[in-house]
């Protein structure tokens, strides 16, 4: 599959090769590749938005203890 056309799916380019990885499906049936970078902006915002002191957070442990 050229560059141009990763969002289309395998049977609109004609290509039959399996895609190797993972793919977002929008509303409309297209697929987008999850890409390394959207996986790392992913991450990066979980972990500057992580606070192990939430009340969720705490009350899951409450209830591990209990």
């Amino acid at each position: 599959m050229q560059a141009n056309n990763w969002r289309k799916s395998a049977s609109e380019t004609g290509d039959d090769e399996a895609m190797n990885g993972a793919a977002i499906i929008t509303e409309n049936g297209e697929e987008i590749p999850i890409t390394e970078a959207m996986i790392q902006q992913a991450l990066k915002a979980m972990e500057e938005n992580w606070n192990p002191w939430s009340r969720q957070h705490m009350s899951m442990r409450q209830r591990q203890k209990g």
